[in-house]
């Protein structure tokens, strides 16, 4: 079990979020030196969104819903603005957040002896 290591107990979200850093660190990649206008950060929010389309399929982020069970956000967003300023300087930022599902951290089974006449309750 992992649950009182400290060092060790949140392995699972810095794994995941190193993972998602260079995925879309690498994705981004063939943008570097294109022209910034808006069809440029809207090209690069794809990209970002293609990466992370996998781990929501696979179930490693997870959306956060309301008391009636619709979703309030997909356990992910995407942001890229573009501003003049950042336009000048040749900055292209995307912001990404995510919500990364919880790891067991230990599993529990109970086993208990029954007598041989006993029944399973």
């Amino acid at each position: 079990s992992l649950a009182g290591t400290a060092d060790l107990r949140y392995l699972h979200y810095r794994d995941t979020l190193n993972m998602i850093a260079y995925s879309v660190e690498r994705a981004l990649e063939p943008y570097v030196y294109a022209p910034m206008n808006p069809a440029l950060a809207q090209n690069a929010a794809g990209t970002c969104l293609g990466v992370l389309q996998p781990l929501v399929a696979g179930g490693a982020l997870f959306a956060l819903l309301d008391d009636d069970g619709n979703a309030v956000d997909p356990g992910y967003q995407v942001t890229v603005d573009m501003t003049t300023g950042d336009a000048g300087e040749g900055i292209l930022e995307p912001a990404i957040a995510v919500r990364i599902v919880a790891a067991a951290e230990l599993i529990r089974v109970p086993i208990t002896k029954v007598a041989v006449g006993a029944t399973l309750a």
